[in-house]
């Protein structure tokens, strides 16, 4: 077998010095061996083809409906905190005299202050929630105001 090879390797080494195999305008081609094309071949990894995982056939409906449903939650969280925010502002003196004087009297300050301030953010927050403007700060001081409701209800 290795005549076999020697004897190849002798013909293409012959056949690349004639006139019929030449390249033309005299441009230079090298030849590799067969040992250090099987080199090559071994250092050479296979390219296959790239395929996005995260991308599903139902992305393109998935994204519509996951921006519906945020709009709906938003949508409802606000409503549900601006009545909230309307009943705090039509009995101010009832909530101030039996929640936030009763509960929280170590607050500074008036309890109608706070409740008007509890009722502001309800409101004027919710809104401001609703169009997006402000969104994180809003969403803190809502956050903080509904904490303060939890620790009331329990």
């Amino acid at each position: 077998m290795f005549k076999i090879q020697y004897i190849l390797l002798a013909v293409l080494a012959l056949a690349g010095q004639s006139v019929a195999f030449t390249t033309p305008m005299g441009t230079k081609v090298t030849r590799s061996m067969p040992s250090e094309l099987a080199a090559k071949a071994k250092s050479v990894a296979k390219v296959e083809p790239e395929v996005n995982e995260d991308v599903t056939m139902f992305d393109s409906i998935a994204e519509p409906i996951g921006d519906i449903s945020i709009l709906a939650l938003r949508l409802a969280t606000c409503s549900l905190m601006i009545h909230h925010g309307f009943d705090k502002i039509q009995n101010v003196d009832g909530f101030s005299a039996n929640v936030v004087a009763k509960f929280f009297g170590f607050l500074p300050g008036p309890p109608s202050f706070w409740t008007l301030s509890a009722a502001g953010t309800q409101i004027v927050g919710a809104g401001l929630l609703t169009v997006g403007v402000l969104a994180r700060p809003v969403a803190f001081s809502m956050m903080c105001t509904m904490v303060v409701a939890v620790i009331f209800h329990l």
